[in-house]
């Protein structure tokens, strides 16, 4: 048994080094370590805050707003991960209000196609 077990372990490290980027602020983070971990998320220009802490490999995070992250995961050791980097950048609001405007169209269109169908069905009767 060795007397500085720290020494023996190796720093907990993410399995994607990043950057990760997401249009849906949400993102699944993992990684790999021999003890136990805090992970620390800091949004850029804001107070870091601990979102998980434990013997897991992975954790799934939702609802983050759009921005820029930085990720570190300390272990019980006091070892410390390198940093990722995670960047959110929601889906364009003008895209969806056309895509929503496009599927009303269609819509519409579907709803007429089948009326005149109906119509023009009674005339031949």
């Amino acid at each position: 048994m060795s007397l500085f077990p720290a020494l023996a372990m190796a720093a907990p490290a993410f399995t994607d080094p990043g950057p990760v980027f997401t249009d849906s602020g949400q993102v699944q983070i993992e990684w790999t370590s021999d003890e136990p971990v805090t992970l620390t998320l800091t949004p850029e220009g804001g107070a870091a805050r601990d979102v998980y802490r434990g013997d897991g490999g992975a954790v799934f995070l939702s609802g983050l707003a759009e921005g820029d992250y930085r990720m570190e995961l300390t272990g019980d050791s006091g070892a410390v991960s390198e940093a990722l980097a995670v960047e959110v950048g929601h889906q364009s609001l003008t895209l969806a209000l056309w895509l929503a405007a496009v599927g009303a169209l269609v819509f519409m269109s579907t709803i007429v196609v089948i009326v005149r169908g109906a119509r023009d069905g009674e005339d031949a009767a």
